[in-house]
């Protein structure tokens, strides 16, 4: 296939160059001998061949280059990965490459792929989407911290009197306390 990146000399290989004379005859000229000249892109293009003081062109097809891979660059930068944090969060250490047919790449936006798989403690494999193509990496998770969200209370006096001068610490023997 031939892209829009393609050395333009390169087609040469694929030239068969004649040269016609005056007299009639004609021979095959070496492509070596000959200039192209001529810009590709996609779709049609059209090169110019210079031989001597003339000159001929040709059309050639030009390929829109395709996603032929990707490739996940994960650096966690010493930061600590949690097993409740948002699978998202980890776009910030990432680096995706797009592998093209043509053989470029370019880096993708964050917003160009997605990331699936869970956070759990220990090492756990993501895998990045983008165009129909995957690839994964590993991440070293920690268990997540655990953080008081919240209290209940349930009061449970009984048949036990409580008075205005009751102290309110002797209360807690009626109270159950539950830590969320």
């Amino acid at each position: 296939k031939i892209y829009a990146n393609t050395d333009l000399q390169s087609l040469k290989q694929y030239l068969t160059i004649t040269a016609n004379y005056s007299d009639g005859t004609s021979e095959i000229i070496q492509s070596d001998d000959c200039v192209l000249s001529g810009e590709l892109s996609e779709g049609t293009s059209v090169i110019t061949v210079s031989y001597g003081n003339k000159t001929t062109s040709f059309n050639v097809e030009v390929d829109h280059p395709t996603l032929d891979s990707i490739t996940a660059v994960f650096n966690q930068n010493g930061e600590t990965v949690y097993d409740n944090d948002d699978i998202q969060s980890l776009k910030q250490y990432l680096t995706v490459i797009a592998n093209y047919s043509d053989n470029t790449s370019s880096t993708l936006q964050s917003s160009d792929y997605t990331l699936s798989g869970t956070l759990s403690e220990g090492t756990s494999v993501i895998t990045v989407s983008c165009g129909g193509k995957t690839t994964t990496f590993n991440v070293t998770v920690e268990a997540s911290e655990v953080v008081l969200v919240s209290i209940s209370t349930s009061f449970n006096q009984g048949a036990n009197k409580v008075y205005t001068n009751t102290e309110l610490n002797s209360l807690k023997q009626y109270l159950t306390v539950t830590a969320n």
